[in-house]
This record gives structure tokens, sequence and C-alpha cells, in this order.
């Protein structure tokens, strides 16, 4: 049940996956008030994620500091401390994501102490472009 009510959450009817076996409406008609605030809220802020959509950040913002649901308010008080970090990585197209992950020299220096001689910690710097 926890699991099927996350997917309706987040997806909605339209993308449920089909082993789930989920009766068309069973949300909307069997809730109260706060958790169809909560999958209206957390649809929409996917939305945002999803397509870019900063400039609604402030609404949302708003609705979700007003709403009924406690963890909500405080997510968006936290979104809050940070207002123009978020709004850039909601609205700016560039990513760090690329970057990380990626062979750095601290990393190679981590797994390489006490190993080995200076030799061949070099060669992996080297080979790792």
């Amino acid at each position: 049940m926890a699991l099927t009510l996350a997917f309706e959450l987040c997806l909605g009817q339209q993308e449920f996956p089909d082993q789930l076996n989920v009766a068309p409406g069973w949300l909307q008609a069997e809730t109260p008030k706060a958790l169809k605030a909560t999958r209206d809220l957390v649809r929409e802020f996917a939305g945002m994620l999803c397509h870019r959509h900063g400039e609604h950040l402030e609404a949302w913002a708003s609705q979700a500091e007003n709403g009924p649901v406690s963890e909500l308010r405080g997510f968006a008080k936290g979104l809050r401390k940070d207002w123009a970090a978020v709004t850039a990585g909601l609205t700016v197209p560039y990513s760090s994501g690329p970057v990380e992950g990626h062979v750095t020299l601290k990393m190679i220096k981590r797994q390489m102490y006490g190993r080995a001689n200076p030799d061949l910690p070099r060669k992996r710097v080297l080979l790792a472009d």
C-alpha cells in the first residue's frame, strides 16, 4: 500500500506501472484533504524539477507553507534558506552533474595511500584522462 501511494503521489494515474493494478480514482475517492494537497504539491514540484520551471517556485512555496502538511511546510522553509541557489537550480540549464564522479587527484591519492611508491599514482593520474 505504501509503495502504491508513493507511485500515486509522484507519478499519477497516467504513468502507473501495470503491475500495481490500481483502480483509477482510488486515491481521489477515499483520502483526506491533507493527502490530496500533498499529492498536488508533490506533483507540481516534480513538474518544476523535470521541466525547469523555477519561475513557479514562489507560488509553490507559498502554497506549501500555508498547507496542512507539516513536512511540506518544513521543506518550503528549508528552501527559503538558500532561495537563490534553489531558484537557479530549477531555472538555469547548466548542471555540475557531468563532472561529478570523475576521477580526481584526491580520489587517486586516497586509493593509493601506502600501497606503492609515487610512480604508480603518477601513472594513474596521467592515464585517467
